[in-house]
């Protein structure tokens, strides 16, 4: 994905006041399950390629049911078109078990294509050591599709100042995704790491952080801001704005370090606070 570059340092402003209410930070977000149900399919050999199938699953809904995996709380329908563009173009390769007539085929999910007209969609599969073949006609046949994740913003900042960064306040992302961990002091030279994640399959993400800085006589000296945003589909944007209190000349400037990936589903955004004015 292309990201839509926003690095701003905004001067002479007032510097944002201590929230009261703070994100929940949670563990890391279970992966989501998928399960797809079809009126009838058929399973059919790959010539010249063993172990490999082509399964065709006929009057299928448009959409799936999704759900957490234990301790998770949240399900939701997922589209099928997004379904597929998450499953093949995101995280690679998924197991799966293909359930059909009292029997169960163990697969790797390798492709997959939607006809919504026909409402069918066809996927290439790799059975799994020990799996048997099922029958080539598929009665009511289910599929269970293992372990899709959400997107995940990781954030770090490197505190390249004299000064003592302390985190003020964050934000709850809502009910589709959650701050996985939470940003912490940053003492001069040190640095911070915090994270969102979507709670099912393709979820975007997003958060921001604000952050007081503060020197050795407990004096505010400037109000920094973090955001980064991680929508579905593309334009991948983030933004680090450093504001003085009272109208004070901001004695910092933060940019993206070199290191910094912004793109993908999973970026990792990584920005640098210096000292600018003694």
């Amino acid at each position: 994905m292309g990201a839509a570059v926003t690095i701003a340092v905004a001067m002479g402003m007032s510097a944002a006041g201590t929230a009261a209410a703070r994100s929940r930070i949670g563990a890391a977000v279970p992966p989501s399950l998928m399960v797809q149900y079809a009126r009838s399919g058929v399973l059919r050999p790959v010539s010249g390629r063993r172990g490999t199938y082509d399964v065709v699953l006929r009057g299928v809904r448009p959409q799936v049911a999704s759900f957490q995996q234990s301790p998770g709380l949240v399900s939701a329908p997922v589209a099928l078109p997004r379904l597929l563009v998450a499953l093949f173009g995101k995280d690679g390769d998924h197991n799966a078990a293909l359930s059909a007539g009292g029997r169960e085929m163990a697969v790797t999910l390798r492709s997959g294509r939607y006809d919504a007209k026909r409402a069918t969609v066809s996927y290439r599969v790799t059975a799994m050591k020990g799996a048997k073949a099922l029958p080539h006609d598929l009665r009511d046949p289910v599929l269970f599709i293992d372990s899709a994740d959400g997107y995940t913003c990781n954030v770090q900042l490197n505190n390249y100042t004299g000064t003592t960064l302390t985190p003020t306040n964050w934000d709850d992302p809502g009910s589709q995704q959650r701050m996985t961990s939470g940003p912490g002091v940053i003492t001069p030279g040190g640095y911070s790491t915090w994270a969102s994640e979507g709670l099912l399959l393709a979820e975007p993400c997003s958060n921001w952080v604000s952050w007081n800085a503060v020197d050795g006589n407990d004096n505010l000296v400037a109000t920094l801001m973090i955001q980064v945003d991680v929508p579905r589909g593309s334009g991948n944007s983030y933004s680090c704005s450093v504001t003085g209190p009272q109208g004070q000349t901001v004695p910092y400037s933060c940019t993206l370090d070199p290191n910094a990936d912004t793109s993908g589903d999973d970026p990792n955004f990584v920005f640098d606070l210096h000292t600018t004015t003694g």
